[in-house]
This record gives structure tokens, C-alpha cells and sequence, in this order.
């Protein structure tokens, strides 16, 4: 065990920011594993066109849905294990909330990043957007056995999108689904808020 193991508290805590592709056999090249055109990547007379967009990192895995990296964005490991809970819907007034349960599961005291992703309406400027977006994300200890709660006010900046032809940031009205999960790969139930 590591010295940062020994030490009384200690939990790594550490989350995975960088992705690769996982193949089923071990070993092999993974040629142009994102699919780039050339245009795209190495570029044309030292030019880079930038088609994908925002289909980046964890969000061009999402959107292709047939390709799945080893490590989502997000993951980590720690010293003892969590379980988030489903997430509830708080309003009060104008404002939402969403809230979900945060249990230490494991025989330690320990960290979790509980993180929240967005789904925006399948219509007009959300039609093309990835299929799910990191808007928000709590650091949250929790005793070893305890159950704690995390909470994330939604804001109308965590719902807009830049809107080309209005040359202007926009929320498009209608149904989002918002999550709450550890890491991209495992947003589990999604929670639908009507917006405005």
C-alpha cells in the first residue's frame, strides 16, 4: 500500500481527464480512432478544419455510441466505494435544484466527484449538440458508512448554447434531461426538468 494509503483520512481521490479507445484485441493499432477526415487531421496546406465541432473527448464517445474508451472521463479510484442515488428534482419558486444521495459503502472514509450532464432538447440548436455535456461537479467526503447529499442548482448559463446564426448565446426552450453520475460512462437515470 501506497505511503498516501497509510496515512489516517488519505483517499486518492484522483479522477481520469484523458481517453482511449478500448479494443477487444489487446495489442492491436488503433488507426485514426476518432475517424478523422484529413481535412480534419493532419490538415490540408497547414490548415485544420474543425468539423467535430464539440464532439470532443468523452463527447465524440457518446455521440458514436459503438466505441467506448477504456477509462471514461471522470473515473477514478479511491479506498473505498460509493453509490450515488437517483437524482431528485428540487423547485422552489423559479430556481431548480437537483439532489441525489451520496453513500460511503466501504469500510473507509473517502472523497467522490459526483458530476452532472446535461441532455438538451432533441429539437432546433440542441438537435446538434453530443448527446450528454459536464455542466457542474461536487467534491464531496462521506464518513465510512455515512450517506451524504449533494446538490446542484440549475442555472439558465449551465442550459445555453451559442447560437450561429443569432451570432448569440441562447437556452432553448423545452425538456432537458440532467444526470447525476461519477463519471461519463455511467450516467444511469437522468431526471427531466422543463425549461423555462
Amino acid at each position: 500500500m501506497s505511503q498516501l494509503g497509510k496515512r489516517k483520512g488519505a483517499d486518492p481521490d484522483l479522477r481520469h481527464k484523458f481517453r482511449k479507445a478500448y479494443r477487444a484485441h489487446v495489442g492491436s493499432e488503433v488507426p485514426n480512432e476518432q475517424r478523422w477526415t484529413t481535412e480534419q487531421y493532419p490538415g490540408v496546406d497547414s490548415v485544420m478544419s474543425y468539423s467535430e465541432r464539440m464532439s470532443t473527448g468523452y463527447r465524440w464517445y457518446h455521440k458514436q455510441g459503438d466505441v467506448a474508451p477504456a477509462f471514461w472521463f471522470g473515473y477514478g479510484l479511491s479506498y473505498t466505494k460509493f453509490e450515488i442515488g437517483d437524482p431528485r428534482l428540487l423547485e422552489e419558486g423559479s430556481s431548480h435544484s437537483i439532489v441525489a444521495d451520496v453513500a460511503n459503502v466501504g469500510s473507509r472514509d473517502g472523497v467522490e466527484v459526483v458530476q452532472l450532464y446535461v441532455t438538451w432538447p432533441s429539437h432546433s440548436l440542441g438537435a446538434s449538440e453530443p448527446p450528454a455535456q459536464l455542466r457542474g461537479y461536487r467534491r464531496i467526503r462521506v464518513s465510512a458508512g455515512e450517506r451524504s447529499t449533494v446538490h446542484f442548482e440549475v442555472t439558465s448559463d449551465m442550459l445555453r448554447l451559442w447560437d450561429e446564426s443569432a451570432g448569440r448565446w441562447l437556452v432553448p426552450a423545452g425538456t432537458y434531461t440532467l444526470y447525476v453520475s461519477k463519471d461519463a460512462g455511467t450516467l444511469g437515470r437522468g431526471i427531466t426538468v422543463a425549461w423555462p
